[in-house]
């Protein structure tokens, strides 16, 4: 791989990289016309901020007064970010390269290759730059497939390398615009990393695009990741768009869009589905939203939208009222301890030092204790699955020992009872671990309602999808005899027996050999049938365990994913409360009691009457 020395690429502040932005005078008059100017705050939200940050500095909350200020930094970003996600193989990489004229720009296979956050953005001269995972720059590198080596993700997420990647390239549209488009990495193959990856950047990103295949749209993981994901974080703008429509029946197209959109409206998900490749269709009915022009229309209608300003001020109002929240429980805990007489004040803030150097211990063996549940959780998991398979294995080879014709049973019918005995089976293994989790979550939130006076909230619980239960198909393909012809060269067999005896043994012997031929030939025959049902039965005993456990594959990594997700929320909130114990004690350590007093008093109405403001 051969470095670019191309110095002016990047412009270096801190850790943080940015790629040179276009030169107004080298755009053309058209591409001037629209071209974005800096994102500016409305006039109430900027003063709400300042007012905030005053009166955090003044009680001496430094943190919570760098994420007020965290938050008044994204709201004045210079570019508009749309962030593009979806489950890997979803065809997110080939929809970049189209909408940005650069067919060679990300890596494109069938497994999950964006193993990196990479953001895209303009650059007089096409550029890619590698960060580690601390935000140091490791090289800048030209664009090609070589300089993707090393970066793109190797076995479903066990091995994917770390850092990001910002690609730089002259594309006129996201100059006009100033436009960053992030590729996220592959939302569905559940690493863990990946997941909180795309969570950050969902947190601090103007728009999502969300990417699925029309070959297995909208599954209950992919409606999961909408929901948790994307629309609990009130991102301001969303669109999906269809990829791999081309692999449909042409008759069936519009069933397919149609049927997403049917979810999408039962769900109460008000997002606009786009096909973004001119592809031939039925008929004419959804001509609007085909094409990649559309896409691009609707992306700049959200940039130049009335709205937008209104959707991102409810954003930071948010934020900022967790924040006041916060910093009024503090002051209420201060404001507690400096109501008790010196000796008892002092007794009880050397006692919270004590009990807080030892709550981190505490939390460790919390942590140990619950991924010893999820572990349990899964076991138990294993255990319900095999005993669901050795059932379905029962109720499968009695209706195969009862088939007239096994080889008809096994084609025509297999099938369709296994998907079905599959579907039944992820119901009930869901209810089963459902009711595990929520002891567990119930069991965890009493201890961190004990010490930490908070709760984690947990939303629905999805450890199968009978989607995935229902792709599965058999995975053995038998070989059966004809035993229609066999039975019908038989029956031939023995009637020319009998003509041939007639003569010799008369009439009634001729029967007696004729039925005996055919009493010997169906006891022939019933015993064939009885092989092909003895082979089905043994095929059912290997390829429905098989089976349940490639349906059941990713249920170890989402329900180590959920515990992981319970783990890291409620450390965050651990940390928080930490923080406000720290701060209360370090304020309520003062000799001058009443002024302290007063002071706070002061401050705690003034915080309330932003929080006032913002409601």
């Amino acid at each position: 791989m051969k470095l670019s020395s191309n110095t002016d690429f990047f412009q270096m502040k801190g850790t943080e990289a940015h790629i040179q932005m276009p030169d107004q005078s080298s755009l053309s008059a058209k591409q001037k016309v629209d071209s974005v100017s800096k994102r500016q705050s409305s006039a109430g939200i900027i003063v709400l901020m300042k007012q905030t940050i005053d009166i955090l500095e003044k009680c001496g909350f430094r943190k919570l007064s760098a994420r007020v200020n965290q938050i008044q930094n994204d709201l004045n970003r210079e570019r508009f970010v749309i962030s593009v996600v979806g489950e890997f193989n979803h065809g997110k990489s080939t929809f970049l390269n189209h909408l940005l004229d650069n067919a060679a720009m990300l890596p494109v296979a069938d497994l999950p290759t964006t193993a990196v956050l990479t953001r895209i953005r303009y650059a007089n001269q096409p550029k890619m730059a590698v960060f580690d995972e601390k935000g140091a720059r490791k090289a800048m590198l030209d664009i090609h497939e070589d300089s993707w080596r090393g970066l793109v993700a190797n076995n479903f997420g066990k091995e994917d390398p770390k850092g990001s990647v910002i690609v730089g390239i002259p594309n006129s549209w996201l100059g006009k615009y100033n436009i960053e488009i992030v590729d996220c990495p592959g939302a569905g193959d559940l690493s863990e990393e990946r997941a909180r990856v795309i969570g950050d950047v969902l947190n601090r990103t103007d728009g999502a695009v969300i990417a699925l295949n029309a070959t297995a749209a909208l599954s209950n993981s992919e409606k999961i990741f909408i929901k948790n994901r994307i629309l609990s974080r009130k991102t301001p703008f969303t669109l999906i768009i269809v990829n791999k429509l081309d692999l449909v029946k042409k008759d069936e197209r519009n069933k397919i869009i149609k049927y997403i959109k049917d979810v999408l409206a039962l769900n109460k998900m008000n997002i606009p589905v786009y096909i973004p490749y001119d592809i031939e269709m039925p008929d004419d009915t959804y001509d609007s939203i085909i094409g990649m022009d559309k896409v691009m229309t609707a992306i700049v209608g959200w940039i130049h939208t009335p709205e937008r300003q209104h959707l991102i001020d409810n954003w930071a109002k948010g934020r900022i009222s967790e924040i006041v929240n916060t910093a009024i429980e503090t002051l209420s805990e201060q404001e507690k301890l400096l109501k008790l007489d010196d000796k008892k004040r002092l007794e009880i803030i050397e006692s919270k030092k004590q009990a807080l150097g030892k709550l981190e211990l505490e939390w460790n063996d919390l942590a140990l204790k619950l991924q010893s549940k999820s572990n349990d959780c899964y076991a138990r998991f294993l255990e319900k699955a095999e005993e669901y398979s050795f059932e379905i294995v029962e109720r499968l080879q009695y209706e195969a020992s009862h088939a007239g014709s096994p080889e008809k049973w096994w084609k025509e019918d297999y099938p369709y009872r296994l998907k079905v005995e599959l579907a039944n089976m992820s119901v009930a293994l869901e209810n089963v671990i459902s009711r595990i989790i929520s002891n567990d979550v119930k069991w965890f939130n009493d201890i961190m309602n004990q010490k930490f006076r908070s709760v984690i909230q947990v939303g629905s619980i999805y450890i199968t999808d009978k989607d995935e239960y229902r792709a599965q198909k058999s995975q053995r393909d038998l070989e059966f005899e004809d035993l229609s012809k066999k039975q019908n060269y038989a029956r031939i067999g023995t009637v020319a027996l009998s003509l041939a005896l007639a003569p010799a043994f008369g009439l009634l012997a001729t029967m007696g050999v004729g039925t005996a031929g055919t009493l010997i030939t169906s006891s022939l025959f019933k015993k064939k049938i009885e092989e092909q049902r003895t082979l089905v039965k043994e095929a059912i005993a290997k390829d429905v365990p098989a089976i349940v456990m490639q349906a059941t594959a990713n249920s170890e990594k989402r329900i180590q994913s959920l515990y992981d997700n319970m783990l890291d929320d409620s450390n965050k909130k651990k940390q928080a409360w930490l923080e406000t114990q720290s701060a209360a004690i370090e304020g309520a350590n003062s000799s001058q009691v009443q002024s302290q007093l007063d002071s706070i008093a002061a401050n705690k109405t003034q915080l309330t009457e932003i929080i006032n403001k913002i409601q």
